[in-house]
């Protein structure tokens, strides 16, 4: 298994009923006892490896600097928002993969679950257009955003440990002693020789081509 990191390249924070954008703002709150409040998050990940990967687990750090005790939970966004320009009013539609939960106390990080979403991501093809973090109880808290000059290390931050999924091996034969690499493939279908252009393998209940 290898662990991949990476700090939050955008976020903003929205308020229920407002229109706002506050994605400049050096910090993001959660609340749900009051007027809702939530925050918009997405990472650049183009240097995640390439490679076929089986997602072992996940989650979001977060880091909490005042407030109350919020129980915080991620979901998936399934379409495209901007730093600069998303609201409350104009936010993308999100659904829930059934990730759990982090009960969040006094002032320090915590850790989102998110495995179901990033699975989602890398082995089900869905978009990577963020994660909504939201409260489902608990009073009005701050949390650092990557605007921060105060903890820039402690905007959020996307942790998730995976395993290069295996590749077939070529396939070879013997041929007068001598094992050679098989450039086609034919399968034998009622009296009929056809060639195989294409072979899956199932990993973690997902079939994936092999190329």
């Amino acid at each position: 298994m290898a662990t991949y990191t990476k700090l939050c390249n955008a976020d903003a924070g929205m308020i229920d009923n407002t229109g706002s954008n506050y994605g400049s703002s050096s910090n993001w709150s959660l609340d749900y006892s009051g007027t809702d409040r939530w925050v918009a998050i997405n990472w650049d990940l183009s240097d995640f490896p390439s490679d076929p990967v089986i997602i072992d687990s996940a989650y979001v750090t977060i880091h909490k600097y005042s407030g109350g005790n919020p129980t915080v939970y991620a979901r998936r966004y399934t379409g495209s928002w901007s730093e600069g320009t998303i609201t409350d009013a104009n936010e993308p539609s999100n659904v829930g993969d059934g990730d759990g939960s982090v009960y969040v106390g006094a002032s320090g990080g915590y850790n989102v679950p998110c495995t179901q979403i990033v699975k989602q991501w890398y082995e089900n093809g869905a978009s990577k257009y963020g994660m909504r973090l939201h409260a489902s109880a608990g009073s009005l808290t701050y949390f650092r955003s990557r605007e921060s000059t105060t903890a820039p290390g402690d905007r959020a931050q996307l942790v998730i440990v995976y395993t290069l999924a295996p590749t077939a091996p070529p396939i070879q034969f013997n041929v007068n002693d001598s094992w050679k690499t098989a450039e086609e493939v034919y399968v034998n279908i009622n009296d009929v020789w056809r060639e195989v252009t294409e072979a899956y393998v199932n990993i973690g209940d997902v079939w994936r081509q092999i190329e």
